[in-house]
């Protein structure tokens, strides 16, 4: 900051532009995903093309197992097959 110019706080406006502006979801690069041996709720539901709440349903009904380290809920990249593998079979 220069000497003219003063911390202050945002007006509403310029909250909901930064907010606008920011992107909804944190995306990784395709070849990222595929890597990872687990992935957190947000990167599986946007591999599934499903909203993140539609998969938090099937992690409470057992369709896709996952595993809790700390705080955070992941399934992990073989679960995510076999659940894929499962449903094309089944025609679910």
């Amino acid at each position: 900051m220069t000497g003219n110019e003063q911390s202050r706080p945002l007006r509403y406006r310029e909250l909901v532009v930064t907010c606008e502006e920011a992107p909804a979801e944190p995306t990784l690069p395709a070849q990222a995903q595929v890597d990872k041996l687990l992935l957190s709720v947000i990167e599986c539901a946007q591999l599934l093309n499903i909203h993140r709440a539609t998969l938090f349903e099937m992690l409470a009904r057992g369709d896709l197992p996952s595993v809790k380290i700390g705080r955070r809920r992941l399934v992990s990249r073989r679960a995510l097959d076999d659940f894929i593998r499962r449903s094309e079979r089944w025609g679910d």
